[in-house]
């Protein structure tokens, strides 16, 4: 096993800038820890890696009120076209139904 701690303390340490809001910077501290876990991350994987991030930490993301920081977030990516609209609509449809508690 590789240890990667240090990267996570790396990513936080880079989230000190004062134009992201304290929403945005948790949803980036969630999003990173949940793609460190994994083996595989390519551009290829993100429409995918994004349903199950949202079907695994839909009650996070709402627990925490992240649910518009993760809509930038999901909006920033199909901006730099590596998902499409429908994968956003789909991850936001996911977290809500999961968090009122008729989904997943």
């Amino acid at each position: 096993d590789v240890c990667t701690h240090w990267l996570d303390q790396w990513f936080d340490e880079g989230l000190n800038e004062k134009d992201l809001a304290d929403e945005e910077k948790d949803m980036i501290r969630l999003w990173n820890r949940y793609l460190s876990q994994l083996e595989t991350n390519g551009d290829c994987h993100l429409s995918g890696l994004c349903i199950q991030f949202a079907k695994t930490r839909a009650r996070d993301i709402s627990a925490y009120n992240l649910r518009m920081a993760f809509a930038r977030h999901l909006l920033q990516m199909a901006g730099a076209q590596v998902i499409d609209g429908n994968c956003v609509a789909h991850c936001l449809r996911l977290v809500d139904s999961i968090a009122d508690g008729s989904g997943v």
